[in-house]
């Protein structure tokens, strides 16, 4: 999505990260598009237990989630089962009999590249070619870490971006705050009952730590142990 938009609309984007995106074909298959040409969607929940297959299948390292997490993760799903499935096979299009390759060239905004080594949706060999075909791109591969690297390991995202993109300020003492609350709820802080009821009252309204997605804004991150190219 990040990717079609800044084609689409570059005049209103400062700067841009990539976080393990669709939208391009890599060298090697990923273990999703696997799935995919056999007609499976290796994302969907079909019950509250299957979410810690879908997780195992998303992160690198095994995720813990509460049984009270994994049924309001799987009671969300199952409501908005057809869309997400939508979404899932139009991605898989896009990425497929679609990819954005020959048009990486008109990216113009300052990119940064966020990859895992280990991810099983959008395989690495991508990185080679978003970094190739958009002028000026910065990439960061994180070793033993999946499809999504600002969860799996979080603590040097802020500092990457600022370093990195220009005008990232803002959205950097965001995610400080965002990951340290993360880091206090990890530790038991929070509980569950408290993570239920904060969920409830925020809804589907917020994104990442309850904060509006913001479209036009430059959005970014990267962490852990990693490789970076410039």
């Amino acid at each position: 999505v990040s990717l079609r938009f800044a084609l689409d609309f570059p005049e209103r984007l400062i700067s841009m990260t990539l976080f393990n995106n669709a939208g391009v074909v890599g060298a090697n298959e990923s273990k999703l598009q696997q799935e995919a040409q056999g007609g499976k969607n290796p994302l969907e929940i079909h019950s509250p237990d299957d979410v810690k297959r879908m997780l195992a299948f998303v992160a690198h390292k095994p995720m813990k989630v509460p049984g009270q997490f994994r049924k309001i993760f799987y009671e969300d799903f199952a409501v908005h089962r057809d869309l997400l499935d939508k979404i899932f096979w139009t991605l898989v299009e896009d990425g497929t009999v679609k990819p954005l390759n020959d048009q990486l060239g008109q990216v113009k905004t300052p990119t940064l590249i966020i990859w895992g080594r280990h991810d099983q949706l959008i395989d690495v060999s991508c990185v080679d070619v978003l970094k190739n075909g958009i002028a000026n791109a910065e990439s960061v591969v994180f070793e033993d870490v999946g499809h999504i690297p600002m969860i799996e390991n979080p603590k040097e995202l802020p500092g990457i971006i600022s370093s990195s993109l220009p005008n990232t300020e803002n959205l950097s003492s965001l995610l400080r705050t965002g990951f340290r609350q993360r880091s206090r709820f990890k530790r038991g802080v929070y509980g569950v009952e408290s993570w239920i009821a904060r969920r409830r009252v925020m809804g589907n309204h917020g994104g990442l730590f309850g904060v509006p997605e913001r479209p036009d804004k430059a959005l970014g991150a990267g962490s852990g142990n990693r490789h970076r190219h410039q």
